[in-house]
């Protein structure tokens, strides 16, 4: 089981570019060990359909194995295009990097709609357990005031 913990705020600087940041802590209290733990710090900001993003390692409890805060980064840059039909279509490209794993890339596409995403991607990271395959998803979102 996972457990994940956010912390996060986000807000506009214009009526065209808003900003978003975080902390995430990732827990997985059904692992033998803690050293799976870890979190991290990230931020993006977007403007005209675009959203750049960045993430960095703040912790793991792997520390012991010289994993320290920066040691890891993730980069992604994302593209919204609204179609006609209320649709959206979604690109992605991200880069992972540093010495908490494997150096990869990352890349998407995904089509929403009325709360439905419909997507599918692939990373050259291959650990032997065909992660380097495609991969497809279906998700629903439920949105909730408060």
């Amino acid at each position: 089981m996972k457990t994940e913990v956010d912390l996060y705020f986000g807000g506009d600087i214009s009526n065209s570019i808003s900003y978003d940041v975080g902390y995430i802590y990732f827990a997985y209290p059904d692992s033998v060990s803690d050293e799976n733990d870890f979190s991290e710090i990230y931020a993006s900001i977007s403007a005209s359909g675009f959203t750049f993003g960045v993430a960095v390692l703040a912790d793991s409890e792997a520390g012991g194995d010289g994993v320290e805060f920066g040691d890891s980064i993730y980069a992604n840059l994302d593209y919204g295009i609204a179609l006609d039909s209320g649709a959206e279509v979604g690109l992605h490209i991200g880069d992972y990097s540093g010495d908490f794993s494997t150096d990869s890339t990352d890349i998407g596409i995904s089509v929403s709609k009325d709360s439905f995403t419909f997507g599918v991607s692939k990373t050259d990271y291959d650990d032997g357990a065909g992660s380097d395959d495609l991969k497809f998803y279906v998700s629903y979102s439920v949105d909730i005031t408060l």
